[in-house]
């Protein structure tokens, strides 16, 4: 949903209204894990620089997918009771997911002979099961989204193939974002992030792998040439590479 405009004499929204959607909600998500109290509307608008309407919506939905629970706050006084939130904890299911990733990539990086190389292939074969479970109207919404346009039947091959990326990522919980060049990815939420911090080389080449493979299905002449973690604690950059006479624009489909 669209920011409303700030009121005059009200301090602008932060940069990150500017993000995309999907960052958005990583951002609030992480400010109340971190706050780790029942925290008001209002005071989350405040901090992490959003329209209160906008925050609410995100609520619903981290509310709705299990990551954040409401509550209504007792009074002793007179007044209307306020809408509290707090973000819940991890599951077990999560956790378990975790540590056997990081299991086995501790055991990939012992055998492979080029761990980075085994990293690519495996996200190479990624690329292709979530092509088997793809849903294009939930990959077209996310890329326009993370794209910063709506998707548009004039969309040239390479702009579909990128939209294409969008989706896929948006839907893996990466938060993606196209720069304005259309050259680079952000990465603004690896769902793998702490596994990445310790096993980097075999984690974020399957990264690279599912993008290249991806683009490499799309058959647009495109293609990732790498994948940079962790240019800041919360953000991944992988670079694009496109051929003559294309150009990557903002636009899925």
């Amino acid at each position: 949903m669209p920011i409303p405009r700030t009121p005059s004499g009200a301090t602008a929204p932060s940069s990150r209204s500017r993000l995309p959607v999907g960052a958005r909600r990583a951002a609030l998500l992480e400010h109340l894990r971190t706050t780790g109290q029942p925290t008001t509307v209002g005071d989350l608008a405040q901090a992490v620089g959003l329209h209160a309407n906008t925050v609410r919506a995100h609520l619903d939905l981290l509310v709705r997918d299990g990551h954040v629970e409401r509550s209504t706050e007792v009074r002793a006084t007179r007044g209307r009771p306020r809408e509290l939130y707090r973000a819940l904890p991890a599951t077990a299911d999560d956790e378990g997911y975790a540590l056997l990733a990081a299991v086995l990539a501790a055991q990939l990086e012992a055998v492979a002979g080029d761990p980075a190389a085994q990293g690519v292939e495996a996200g190479r074969r990624w690329s292709r099961s979530r092509a088997v479970d793809a849903d294009p109207a939930a990959d077209q919404a996310a890329a326009a989204d993370a794209a910063g346009s709506p998707s548009g039947d004039d969309a040239d091959a390479t702009g579909r193939a990128v939209g294409q990326v969008l989706g896929v990522l948006a839907r893996s919980g990466f938060a993606p974002e196209l720069t304005a060049d259309g050259r680079r990815i952000l990465l603004h939420d690896c769902p793998f992030r702490d596994v990445a911090r310790a096993h980097t080389a075999i984690v974020c080449s399957a990264h690279l792998g599912l993008i290249q493979g991806t683009l490499d299905r799309a058959g647009a002449p495109v293609t990732a040439t790498r994948l940079v973690p962790f240019v800041e604690p919360r953000l991944c950059v992988a670079e694009l590479e496109v051929g003559p006479g294309a150009a990557v624009t903002a636009a899925s489909g």
